[in-house]
């Protein structure tokens, strides 16, 4: 079996969850994968996207997303395989039931063609106003129902021409109070970033 990455986000009461997590995908998904990115093809336009994408959300863990209190059955720990069924059968009823306060937002693939096509929408334009400024970090808010930040570093050269995107990460607020914030990893929103990135590079502000 091969891994491969998903992004899940989660609801519930006065709280989110944002997570990347691996699961595991047969060798012959593998190499499915590995031949639409190589051919440029997103993921999602894939016959077996619909399969991973079910396989991702059946991989995701929420009682240990959660930190529920009922510590998963360990089968080096019996000597009795009934004993482990009986409390694994436990566990997975009493860690389902918490999708009874939760919410599925949303779930989504890992594409490296999708930084890839955002990277080919930048580089090698010039922006003088950025000219010897070297690596630049960028952040930008989505505000909607939800709090997400995406931080997006360019790398420029002496003329300020765009020689790299050298990474684009997304954390979503999980959660806030008066004395601290807590965020989690969420997939980065390559369509949302494009105009942000184009308007804040041509000195136009973007507009949140």
């Amino acid at each position: 079996m091969k891994k491969w990455r998903a992004y899940i986000h989660v609801d519930g009461d006065g709280v989110s969850i944002y997570r990347g997590y691996d699961f595991d995908v047969s060798d012959e998904v593998y190499e499915e994968i590995q031949k639409a990115i190589a051919a440029g093809v997103p993921l999602r336009d894939c016959d077996f996207y619909e399969t991973l994408h079910h396989d991702a959300e059946d991989a995701f863990d929420l009682a240990e997303a959660t930190g529920f209190d009922c510590e998963k059955p360990d089968r080096d720990d019996y000597d009795d395989e009934e004993d482990y069924e009986a409390d694994l059968e436990e566990y997975n009823e009493n860690a389902e039931n918490l999708w009874d306060e939760y919410t599925l937002v949303d779930t989504t693939i890992d594409d490296p063609g999708d930084l890839e096509r955002f990277k080919s929408e930048f580089i090698g334009r010039e922006f003088p106003d950025y000219a010897g400024e070297g690596v630049c970090d960028f952040d930008f808010e989505y505000d909607d129902l939800d709090i997400i930040t995406f931080h997006v570093s360019v790398q420029f050269d002496d003329e300020g021409k765009i020689v790299d995107i050298v990474s684009v990460t997304g954390e979503g607020l999980e959660s806030e109070d008066v004395r601290s914030s807590s965020w989690g990893d969420c997939y980065p929103d390559y369509d949302f970033l494009t105009d942000a990135l184009e308007e804040e590079l041509s000195g136009e502000g973007f507009d949140y």
